[in-house]
């Protein structure tokens, strides 16, 4: 028979595993985590139209700073 340290020690976690999952999240974290991935998706349908009008060059840039921080927040989240 084999005992529960043998089990432990040959266990192996796959590379995408985290052990700060969203299920261990309380609802608040969950809930500003789907108002967040809300927010890159609509912030990356509007820079692929910034993209197609080329007539304000900053927007373009403000755009991908603000999926960027929405990108570190949702990193910062799932770390936590």
């Amino acid at each position: 028979m084999v005992g529960p340290f043998f089990v432990l020690r040959h266990f192996h976690f796959h590379p995408d595993f985290q052990f700060h999952s969203e299920n261990t999240m309380d609802k608040k974290a969950k809930k500003r985590l789907e108002v967040l991935r809300q927010k890159v998706q609509k912030a990356e349908q509007l820079l692929a139209a910034a993209k197609q009008q080329t007539d304000e060059p900053d927007e373009i840039q403000n755009i991908e700073k603000q999926i960027a921080g929405f990108k570190a927040e949702i990193d910062k989240i799932k770390n936590s």
